[in-house]
């Protein structure tokens, strides 16, 4: 167990950086997320409606499901960190003291590997809050590998709709076009949104969980048509298809979604680095006016020595 967690990173997880952001008070991050979730379940009631009995049948409804999942979670997440004991040092302690924290207070110029996406050194920890603690593991490993799938889905998803699926049929009638805009379309603007605002990891290994869910709805489809006798997307009709031209979509499928998730390792690291960049330079002034408070005081001392 102890190498499994090291292989995903389970070992050096900052559970914080669940609720927190480079960009927004952790508040205002509660706030987007539970708006998010209010209409990502109606949007999936709307779905589950639609499609009824097929409901589980379809990777678009599995993964606005993990979508939902995943922002239901994320909120109580941010809720407890927002709300929970000692809410007030976590979420109004201003972001250039929080850079600080553990800095050396001897005025020592920064070195420029400062900027390095260093979390401890300017979060106030919360391990000791419900679904923050270790013993809370679990819920902990299911909201990381949400995320690891969502933002890799939700972008696979509406490109295999667009470009392989779409047509007119699908916008029948208002509700088909809400539905069908809602699950593959809008879903991709929250998810950018989540990516944009959140300090969520990612783990290179993870990219194995999205290998693993692909093939696992894959084999689910198959099984859906030996069962019911008919193939819920025609580019896995080998009937229609030749058996290499499904197997090589398949395999497109695959490989295209590990490069999805390597995009986004990609722009994580580019968005924590830039973030705690950012969090250094803000962190200069707000030192500098503390060493020139500190200063007249020292004068003072000196000047009261003298005339002893």
């Amino acid at each position: 167990m102890a190498a499994l967690s090291r292989f995903f990173g389970f070992d050096r997880l900052d559970t914080e950086t669940f609720a927190t952001s480079h960009i927004l008070s952790p508040r205002a991050l509660f706030a987007v997320r539970l708006v998010v979730t209010l209409y990502a379940l109606a949007v999936l009631g709307a779905m589950f409606y639609q499609n009824r009995g097929p409901f589980f049948f379809y990777l678009t409804c599995w993964g606005f499901l993990g979508l939902t999942t995943y922002f239901i979670l994320a909120t109580a997440f941010s809720a407890v960190y927002c709300f929970g004991p000692g809410a007030a040092a976590r979420v109004r302690r201003p972001r250039h003291t929080l850079v600080a924290v553990n800095e050396p207070q001897n005025g020592a110029d920064m070195d420029a590997s400062a900027c390095s996406d260093d979390s401890d050194r300017w979060s106030v920890r919360a391990a000791d809050l419900p679904l923050f603690a270790p013993q809370y593991r679990p819920y902990q490993v299911v909201l990381w590998f949400l995320y690891d799938t969502v933002i890799v889905f939700h972008v696979l998803v509406p490109i295999i709709y667009w470009s392989m699926l779409y047509g007119p049929s699908h916008h029948s009638t208002p509700f088909l076009t809400f539905t069908n805009v809602a699950s593959h379309a809008t879903d991709l603007v929250l998810i950018l949104i989540e990516v944009a605002c959140n300090r969520a990891p990612l783990v290179a290994s993870h990219s194995l969980i999205i290998i693993v869910c692909l093939l696992l709805y894959m084999a689910l489809a198959y099984v859906v048509y030996a069962g019911q006798h008919y193939f819920v997307y025609p580019f896995l009709d080998y009937h229609l298809n030749s058996g290499w031209k499904v197997v090589l979509t398949l395999l497109a499928m695959v490989a295209g979604s590990v490069v999805l998730f390597y995009i986004q390792y990609f722009v994580h690291a580019t968005r924590d680095r830039l973030g705690a960049c950012q969090r250094e330079k803000a962190a200069v002034p707000a030192r500098g006016q503390v060493e020139r408070l500190a200063t007249p005081a020292m004068g003072m001392e000196k000047d009261v020595d003298l005339k002893e």
